[in-house]
């Protein structure tokens, strides 16, 4: 194990080597104005903390014994500044916190040696038990003043976006950040980043401009420039612009496109927008959205569904279809508590679906079963029918199985019964109606085999390769 030894400005070695039975660590601090040194044999690690600066602040760490406390606060420098942290290697990473004082800014930690970056607070120390040493300067200031952020006029705007245009001064001070708000009210709402992204902390006005994302024709939207420092934001004046109107709508179904605005007018071929999920049940969105080749049914993960109560155990996998009336309400799909337990698929890797989403396969488990890696294939539908494929079959571990692929018809499952597996097994009822699962391919065996020259079985129809996808 390779260690750095310190030396303190005392001329005293601050760092030694670490003996592993009976292992001794000690964690320094070196303060400005105020520099403390021990002599302490077989230390492993050294952390030296500097405070500099016109400003007021303190650095501590999470673990010692005191933890680091050392301030700053008029250029003079006082507090505990050095740590013996515990033997036990549970404690580690040691967290260095930078905390200003009100009417200073942390104006960022100067690097040394294995230390915290930028203006990033806390830090994780994460080795100083093994022997790496630590050098780092916290820079404590007055706050700046923030950018001068000018808001000028729009370039193109139409009634679906908006060109914004305007200019920031750094003032001599980095630019942290750079954006527009705009909405319909002075309240905005929304924001969009500024570019150039990088604006530097010249003393000259630098240009920037943006885009909107979409907006409501004929409407009148407040904006204005914002940019940021480590003195707050500089705000810019705020302005007006209004879309214009949108062009004349010859669908059938104008009035429903023209009720959902400009998204909606966007939409090719007539279409509009439908609501399949909720916004929020239970304190969360629909996600994970999977839809059929048609478009007219829909899967997604959610806490509840439209007419169902809130308050389901986690979330469950969810279809709905699209009827004459509209989105019917969904059934609750895939995740059953009473038969998932585990890992059902709920990434999509344990599932196959069929192109219309009406039947797909799966490999449920009961909690006693999921605990053991036991498995067993199933076709499962819409209307709630479920076959068994496969008898139960043993994997490795649990959760471990996963459906690779279907024969087009989904009668046939290829599935592997472990995590990592060159052997794909087939699910299917045989001649007699009786769940089987045959060895279908050794990936492995065939890439041998195709090493060695021979040709590609014939019932697979394909390349080893193509078999592995």
């Amino acid at each position: 194990m390779k260690r750095h030894v310190k030396a303190s400005s005392a001329g005293s070695t601050a760092g030694q080597s670490a003996r592993l039975g009976g292992l001794r660590l000690v964690l320094l601090a070196f303060c400005t104005a105020a520099v403390f040194s021990a002599s302490v044999s077989n230390a492993a690690a050294v952390v030296q903390v500097t405070l500099v600066g016109n400003g007021a602040g303190t650095v501590t760490s999470d673990k010692g014994s005191p933890p680091i406390n050392c301030s700053i606060s008029g250029g003079t420098v006082s507090g505990t500044c050095s740590a013996e942290p515990p033997v036990d290697f549970s404690f580690l990473p040691t967290t260095m916190t930078a905390t200003p004082a009100p009417g200073s800014v942390f104006a960022g930690w100067t690097v040394g040696e294995n230390g915290c970056m930028g203006t990033s607070t806390p830090c994780d120390l994460l080795f100083p038990s093994f022997g790496l040493s630590y050098s780092l300067t916290a820079s404590f200031e007055p706050p700046p003043p923030p950018p001068v952020s000018t808001t000028e006029g729009t370039g193109e705007v139409n009634y679906y976006y908006a060109g914004l245009e305007g200019r920031v001064n750094p003032g001599g001070n980095k630019v942290d950040s750079c954006f527009f708000e705009y909405g319909e009210t002075t309240a905005y709402g929304e924001t969009t980043p500024c570019l150039p992204a990088s604006i530097g902390s010249g003393t000259s006005d630098i240009p920037v401009s943006a885009q909107t994302s979409q907006l409501e024709p004929s409407t009148t939207y407040h904006y204005r420039l914002v940019a940021t420092n480590l003195g707050g934001p500089g705000n810019g004046d705020d302005r007006t612009f209004t879309t214009t109107t949108a062009p004349a709508d010859n669908c059938p179904n104008a009035a429903i496109r023209a009720e959902q605005g400009g998204r909606a007018l966007m939409l090719p071929d007539c279409m509009a927008y439908e609501q399949v999920s909720p916004p929020q049940k239970a304190q969360a969105v629909a996600v994970q959205p999977l839809f059929s080749a048609n478009g007219e049914r829909v899967i997604f993960v959610s806490g509840a569904a439209i007419g169902d109560p809130p308050g389901l155990p986690g979330f469950l996998k969810y279809i709905t279809t699209r009827g004459p009336s509209g989105w019917g309400t969904p059934v609750a799909a895939l995740a059953p508590k009473e038969y998932c337990c585990g890992n059902p698929g709920e990434d999509g890797q344990g599932v196959a679906f069929a192109p219309d989403l009406s039947r797909w396969a799966n490999i449920p488990a009961t909690a006693a079963q999921t605990s053991r890696g036991i498995g067993q294939v199933f076709s499962e539908a819409i209307d709630g029918s479920r076959v068994a494929l496969s008898p139960l079959f043993q994997g490795t571990s649990p959760n471990q199985s996963f459906v690779k692929g279907t024969s087009a018809d989904m009668s046939h499952v290829y599935v592997t019964k472990t995590l990592v597996s060159d052997e794909i097994y087939d699910a299917h009822l045989d001649s007699g109606g009786v769940p089987t699962l045959p060895l279908f391919a050794d990936l492995k065996k065939m890439q041998r085999s195709l090493n060695s020259g021979a040709a590609v079985p014939a019932h697979l129809g394909g390349t080893t390769e193509e078999m592995a996808q």
